[in-house]
């Protein structure tokens, strides 16, 4: 998104640079919170702030990102609060403990041609204190309004890496003078980067966009924010009454809200969808006809246009169209029986719905016959412990006595006596 015309733009390739750059959502949404607030504050001061994240060699990620307080050097040029930025950079350092970040980076706001040279000041102040390779974000406001307008999606930031190249900072007139040493300035080159997004940053973002469908901007009138009491007589007193019960009969409940976020959701989906639906019709129909479908083609010839993974792509999508939209009823369910057609299933997606069913129920048989059986082979291990208990505490008799047998004699048989263990007279 910088301009080739910015001289503080490098002049290498982008794809020359191996480092490989992961930047999360919560930064994104820092950064536009920061924004937000200081616009609706009409602050003067530039915005400015530091990036946190994590840097294993070449793969570097970028977490976290505050807003920074800045001042003025003896040159007047802007640079961060020395102290401040210290004591903060300590506090984040202390919370982001495990896993441990650190400064990576710092972000402002800048043209659409990229950085400009009141930005070097603030970069030369950390990267001679903190990080020497510290990255450089860069939000163009203009470029988000821009893309407002057109329905552009792409987001308005780009990273810069620092780099060092021969050059002069007068637009490299005197770099191939003899006898003179090439000085090193500092340019910035393009970095590609990644969205790298946890499940608790997804949360956050859900939570925030529908907060945002939500949103809305309540005019403050003038004497509402001087603070001044305005003197109300009777008649006063019930036209604002009334003015407020409109107001609030305008007003949609929170449960209304969310309805219309959901379905508003829901509609911008069935739209992207229908875009891109289109979109494959549109180069399905541009191909051109195939052997398959058409006899008197002996032969495919080669075309720029064919691309076999999209139409691998295409024709798994159609293989699963049945699962996921349930319309065409299948030939088992077709049964003369009323009985029998409210108990089968209709379509392909209930049949495989009642399979899925099934092995849950089995499993869930399965599971309980299982614990069944474990405990009936507790219980007939304690039968068998019981068992040897008591033919161990038999007493040893003459050869005339007999006793009571357990598994033989039963208390409740007509022969017994009931004296269970006792000596039986012979």
């Amino acid at each position: 998104m910088a301009s080739s015309s910015n001289p503080l733009i490098s002049s290498t390739k982008t794809s020359d640079s191996r480092l490989s750059v992961q930047l999360h959502p919560l930064v994104l949404l820092n950064i536009s919170d920061y924004i937000t607030r200081h616009t609706l504050r009409e602050s003067k001061d530039p915005i400015v702030g530091a990036v946190l994240g994590s840097q294993n060699g070449r793969d570097i990620t970028m977490e976290v990102a505050f807003e920074c307080k800045t001042d003025k050097d003896n040159d007047g040029a802007v640079i961060m609060d020395a102290g401040w930025f210290h004591d903060r950079l300590q506090q984040f350092r202390d919370v982001y403990k495990q896993p441990s970040l650190d400064l990576v980076g710092w972000f402002t706001l800048a043209p659409s041609s990229g950085p400009q040279h009141e930005h070097l000041a603030i970069h030369h102040q950390l990267a001679e204190a903190y990080n020497e390779s510290i990255l450089l974000l860069a939000f163009y406001p203009s470029s988000l309004q821009e893309g407002s307008r057109t329905g552009g999606d792409k987001l308005p930031i780009t990273i810069f890496e620092p780099v060092f190249e021969a050059g002069s900072d007068d637009g490299d007139k005197n770099m191939d003078a003899p006898g003179e040493v090439q000085n090193l300035v500092l340019r910035f080159k393009e970095l590609p980067f990644t969205i790298e997004t946890g499940d608790a940053e997804m949360i956050g973002v859900d939570f925030v966009a529908r907060g945002a469908a939500n949103a809305t901007a309540i005019p403050q009138t003038a004497d509402a924010a001087t603070g001044a009491e305005v003197p109300k007589g009777k008649g006063k007193e019930r036209a604002d009454d009334a003015e407020n019960e409109d107001a609030q009969a305008n007003y949609l409940t929170t449960d209304e809200e969310d309805l219309l976020a959901t379905l508003t959701a829901k509609a911008n989906a069935i739209r992207m969808l229908r875009q891109r639906i289109l979109l494959l019709k549109k180069y399905l129909e541009s191909l051109p006809p195939c052997y398959l479908n058409d006899a008197s083609i002996k032969t495919m010839e080669p075309h720029e246009r064919i691309s076999h993974p999209i139409l691998r792509s295409i024709a798994s999508l159609l293989a699963r169209l049945p699962l996921l939209v349930p319309s065409t009823p299948s030939s088992t369910s077709l049964q003369t029986d009323t009985y029998e057609q409210t108990q089968k299933p209709s379509t392909v997606f209930e049949e495989e719905s009642a399979a899925q069913a099934s092995d849950v129920a089995l499993v869930s048989l399965l599971g309980t016959l299982g614990s069944t059986l474990q405990d009936a082979d507790k219980m007939s291990k304690k039968a068998q412990i019981y068992e040897s208990d008591l033919i161990k505490k038999r007493p040893s008799g003459g050869r005339n006595q007999a006793f009571y047998d357990p598994i033989q004699d039963s208390p409740f048989d007509m022969d017994g006596n009931g004296d269970y263990g006792m000596p039986v007279n012979g």
